[in-house]
């Protein structure tokens, strides 16, 4: 992390409380000139026992002075380089913040991509283990603002996930009511509307509901419900993140592990099965065999959702 970003932070927070330099240093048992040369980003290094100190001090969590937490989603940057994972994705800020407090928001939030980051974790990708820096503070303004802004960051979070659901839900269900190119046009017009929260009582919510099967169209009305209300828990959330000062940003290259989960899921078959072809996967009996694993792994889905929204408890076995 460029250290001049901590030393940023400690001047900001120092303002803020309204602190010399010097009286700084006093609270952290240290000298004017250490503090100075941190905040100028001159010291090539603040220890573990510096950051706790200043955070004391300065009344703000350990995690505000590490990370810029107004703007959570942007990719973390350690050193003089912007650090990418071996599969093409930052650690964005508010994932590293809930690494540093032992939390994990996406695995709270959604079981399968719980086990989706455990699968990143065995390949070496983002996931590392817990560590926790504890203070205790009574926060300031500037603390109780980090907090909030972390909070709602972590809020926001969980309502994109509960969003995300309900979209990739009622996208599989389209994939088996309408043909594969009539689905094309009408997936485009379904995000479309489920963007927007708007999809129940619409033309394409009314053709959905016909082209299901029979035994379906109670799952997929509760989807469509399910759909509008979670665009607006997103909204609303993304709304009082704004609200606090935050900036929301999810750039590609400051992606989460459920952005790259979504993406790979959000591709049909047949797309999937040509870039196995083009990249010289397999030749056609393991395309094949590709085209039946993802196949697979959507009709599990749909059973789940079945399962959940017709109030079964089985459990369905993945494919």
């Amino acid at each position: 992390m460029a250290q001049n970003g901590i030393g940023q932070r400690v001047a900001k927070y120092r303002k803020a409380e309204g602190f010399s330099a010097q009286k700084l240093a006093d609270r952290i048992g240290s000298t004017r000139s250490i503090v100075t040369n941190i905040e100028n980003g001159r010291r090539e290094d603040v220890t573990v026992e510096e950051l706790l100190r200043l955070s004391a001090a300065l009344r703000v969590p350990p995690a505000a002075l590490l990370f810029d937490v107004e703007k959570p989603y942007s990719g973390v940057e350690i050193g003089d380089e912007t650090e990418v994972g071996d599969r093409g994705f930052q650690r964005r800020v508010i994932d590293m913040v809930d690494w540093l407090g032992g939390l994990s928001t996406v695995a709270d939030a959604d079981a399968d991509m719980d086990v989706f980051e455990r699968d990143l974790e065995e390949g070496g990708a983002v996931v590392f283990p817990m560590v926790g820096l504890v203070v205790e503070s009574e926060y300031g303004a500037s603390g109780r603002k980090a907090l909030s802004l972390i909070g709602a960051a972590r809020s926001l979070e969980r309502a994109g996930i509960n969003f995300d659901k309900s979209r990739r839900s009622l996208l599989v269900f389209a994939r088996e009511a309408w043909p594969y190119m009539e689905n094309l046009k009408r997936s485009a017009q379904l995000d479309d509307l489920i963007e927007a929260g708007t999809l129940a009582g619409s033309r394409v919510s009314d053709d959905l509901l016909v082209a299901v099967r029979d035994d379906d169209r109670k799952v997929v009305a509760a989807l469509i419900r399910e759909a509008d209300a979670a665009a607006a828990n997103l909204r609303e959330a993304r709304a009082q993140f704004r609200l606090l000062g935050g900036d929301f940003r999810e750039e590609p290259e400051a992606m989460s592990s459920r952005h790259l989960m979504l993406m790979s899921q959000s591709m049909h078959t047949e797309r999937l099965a040509d870039m196995q072809k083009k990249s010289g996967y397999a030749g056609s009996e393991g395309v094949s065999s590709f085209e039946s694993s993802v196949a697979g792994s959507i009709e599990v889905e749909r059973d789940r959702e079945r399962a959940r929204l017709n109030g079964s408890d089985e459990d369905v076995a993945p494919a």
